[in-house]
């Protein structure tokens, strides 16, 4: 699991404590410190678990260059990605896992759906409800032309696929991640599973909220 953060001391302990609470427990958990500022390093020192591990960058480089260094540093077979900022459901990692050991070898990553709240108590989905099951599956590319699907937290991908597809676009400061899927989803079929397994949460100073 890779899980960057920047500066976000106040609700990355939220995030780790999601995956702790997993029911899938055979993980090791990458926390990427994007060169914070604040009192990330404290937060995540105080959990005692041996299956987390803490990087600190010197500098802020963005969440493609944090991403990286966490895939690149990761050992398992499988990788899941997570945001500081954002909550787990229990059972979300051992769900993925089933679908996506079981599936064909064309099944390159398995993903499902995030419910998204905004800051001013909207609700929202992602893929949004309205999108037809089938287009959320099976060989996706021609729909993620039209807009992304996949929200990085609900994502398990397996590492050959990253492999083959590459990493992450470091000088992207933003939708680095829709590019990134866009390249897994031409090289390889999607698993989706329909419910929601992440609740996503709007922040004031996100990425995604500067224009």
């Amino acid at each position: 699991i890779v899980l960057p953060t920047y500066n976000r001391a106040h609700l990355v302990g939220r995030a780790i404590q999601s995956i702790l609470e997993q029911t899938y427990s055979e993980f090791e958990l990458l926390v990427i410190d994007d060169g914070s500022v604040d009192d990330t390093e404290k937060v995540v020192k105080a959990y005692e678990d041996a299956r987390i591990q803490y990087y600190k960058l010197e500098q802020n480089c963005g969440p493609a260059h944090a991403r990286n260094i966490g895939i690149k540093n990761a050992k398992s077979k499988y990788l899941a990605f997570h945001d500081s900022d954002d909550v787990w459901h229990k059972e979300k990692l051992e769900k993925q896992m089933e679908v996506l050991t079981q599936a064909p070898e064309q099944v390159g990553l398995v993903y499902g759906c995030c419910k998204y709240h905004g800051l001013a108590g909207e609700i929202d989905y992602f893929p949004q409800k309205e999108i037809e099951l089938e287009k959320k599956q099976g060989y996706i590319y021609p729909k993620l032309l039209e807009g992304n699907l996949i929200g990085m937290p609900s994502l398990l991908v397996r590492r050959e696929c990253i492999e083959k597809a590459g990493l992450l676009h470091e000088g992207f400061q933003s939708l680095e991640d829709y590019e990134w899927i866009l390249r897994l989803g031409k090289l390889y079929e999607a698993a989706y599973i329909d419910e929601i397994i992440v609740d996503v949460y709007a922040q004031e100073e996100s990425v995604n909220r500067n224009l």
